[in-house]
């Protein structure tokens, strides 16, 4: 089983990630960790290799991160997008095409925001809340097609991958 995580940007994705990473049946990969760890040499943070290359290379790199990381895998792994990695339609579509399953942790708006505040290190979240509520407004339908969409409440009741591949 190939399982992608996805939602908006505090949402719980890494958290969640980190949780079910535990399991030794399932390789759980953040993959935005994983740009960062080959390609952020010699930057702070994530965000200033963001800022420094700009975003769409940066979506480049998510991809091939991507493609990478399945092609060393094949099955069984977890892996953990960014909030924006799903705004490329290459990305969903390589997905599918893999029969991978997407899983939507849907978080409202205003609880993302909270949590976001408290960490300086996101690169879009400097543009403010008008320009994070839009992009969150712009980014719910994509999310909505995911397989599977669980509230904060669902997402507290898992605990292993196995949980997770019971309601899959």
């Amino acid at each position: 089983m190939r399982i992608f995580i996805t939602g908006f940007s505090g949402a719980g994705k890494t958290t969640f990630g980190e949780k079910l990473s535990k399991d030794s049946e399932f390789q759980v990969f953040d993959l935005d960790e994983e740009i960062f760890n080959r390609m952020g040499t010699g930057y702070d943070s994530l965000g200033e290799y963001i800022q420094e290359i700009g975003i769409d290379e940066f979506r480049k790199d998510e991809f091939d991160m991507l493609k990478l990381l399945h092609q060393n895998m094949k099955d069984n792994y977890m892996i953990t997008l960014g909030a924006g990695a799903l705004d490329e339609k290459s990305v969903a579509d390589f997905i599918e095409e893999i029969g991978g399953k997407i899983v939507y942790l849907k978080c409202d708006f205003e609880e993302c925001w909270q949590r976001l505040k408290k960490d300086g290190n996101r690169p879009l979240a400097k543009y403010g809340r008008e320009f994070m509520e839009n992009l969150y407004k712009k980014r719910a339908p994509t999310y909505e097609k995911s397989h599977l969409l669980l509230n904060q409440e669902e997402i507290l009741e898992i605990n292993t991958v196995q949980d997770l591949l019971k309601l899959l």
